[in-house]
Formats: C-alpha cells, structure tokens, sequence
C-alpha cells in the first residue's frame, strides 16, 4: 500500500475512533490474531489501534483471561464480530469490569446462521453485565478507509465529516426520500490513490440528520463482511 495513503488511513481511523470511544482503555479483539488472518482488514485495523488482546484462533484461553479481567476492575473495549461475540458468550458469559464497553462489527448473516440483532443485542447486555448504551456497532469495509459508528440496539450509524452517504433506488439511482430503503453509496475523501465513491449492495434507510440504519444485503448479494471470518474459524459446522 502507498506510504502516504498508509498514513491517511492511520490518522483518519484514530481520529474517528477516539472521536467516539475513550483512549485510555484497551482493547480486547474478539477477532483472529494477523497471524491466523493476515489478509482482514479489521485484524489490521484493531492492530493499528493498538489491540492489546487478540482471540487468535481458540476462543477458550482468551475467555479464561477475559475473566480475570473482572478481577482487575480496569474497564476495556471488547471489540468483536458478531459471531465471534455470540461463540465467546457460549463459551463464558462473563460480565465485564464496570464502564466497559462492547462494540460489534461484521454483519448478523452468515454461510450457516443469522443472528437476529435486537436478539443478540439482549445477549450482549446479558452475558457482560453491560447497559445498552455501552453497546456499539462499527461498519466499515476494505473499499473506504473511514468508518461508521453506532450507539445502542437502535442507534443510527455515523461517520466522520470527511465521508457522505446517499441512499440509493437501486432501479432509478436516484436518491431515496428520508427512511426510505435503499442500497448505500458512499464518498470517502480519505481514499487517496483510490476511487472516492463505493456503491455497496447494503440496504438501509437513511435519516434528515444523515445517520443510516443497515438492514441487511440485497436478496441476491454476494455474503460480505468480517463475521464469516470468525464463522468459519470458530463455528465451521
């Protein structure tokens, strides 16, 4: 990758993150180590945040140490796909030391199952002692190099200042009315030396302040996103 475009990826994601979320915790992943996925970007990009904690490829010892972290009292960032979050909880719903915070990425469908989210929200609260508002939701993809954010089960998602979003007929390409389904395209000024618009083939609804909320794939979309990843690796049956 380009140094520079290196760079802009560096600064653009720290500074939305820390834009939303605290610098002084860290941050346990939920995700497989770079060695086991050399080639995910959300393994490179926990990595560039500074993960202290990867899950790497068993769930089991990581559960254990994530126990002991109850025991320190020192709140962290639980930072996880969907399915590898849902694997973690059956192995050891642990609760959290307190203001910790969750926060979940990679899509509800998978090659095998579908997690529904209000469902797997409920769990999350459950399993780690956590409020709704200390849950959150990252959507991002390998094509832009900024990122959105959510607060809560019902919370829309939401980008830094330098990223627009459109909601898309995908028939007339034109533009939806407010909290009209549509399919999402996004403009990433940060995406130096690469294309600055990404039609993606995501439904979702768009509200008058700009924030979206996802409702899936298409029908006829290919399956993306980073929980097939942790699918496959954790849970292959």
């Amino acid at each position: 990758m380009d140094p520079t475009a290196l760079a802009i990826y560096e600064l653009s994601l720290k500074t939305n993150f820390y834009h939303h979320f605290p610098n002084d915790l860290p941050i346990w992943a939920v995700m497989p180590s770079p060695v086991d996925a050399p080639n995910s970007s959300l393994t490179h990009m926990l990595g560039s945040l500074g993960a202290v904690r990867f899950a790497g490829s068993s769930l089991n010892e990581f559960a254990e140490e994530l126990a002991r972290t109850q025991e320190r009292g020192h709140p962290i960032i639980l930072f996880g796909t969907a399915f590898g979050l849902m694997e973690l909880i059956s192995i050891n719903p642990v609760a959290l030391p307190k203001n910790s915070l969750v926060i979940e990425t990679g899509g509800f469908k998978g090659r095998h199952r579908e997690i529904d989210r209000v469902q797997f929200y409920g769990h999350l609260r459950a399993a780690f002692d956590v409020a709704d508002k200390a849950c959150f939701s990252e959507y991002g993809m390998c094509e832009l190099t900024s990122q959105f954010y959510s607060q809560g089960s019902d919370g829309a998602l939401y980008g830094p200042h330098w990223i627009r979003t459109r909601c898309i007929d995908p028939l007339t390409q034109s533009d939806c009315q407010p909290n009209e389904v549509g399919l999402l395209r996004h403009y990433d000024l940060a995406n130096l030396n690469s294309v600055s618009a990404v039609q993606t083939q995501d439904r979702a609804t768009v509200g008058d302040d700009g924030g979206f909320k996802l409702l899936g794939r298409a029908s006829d979309a290919e399956l993306r996103g980073c929980s097939l990843t942790a699918e496959e690796l954790w849970s292959p049956l």
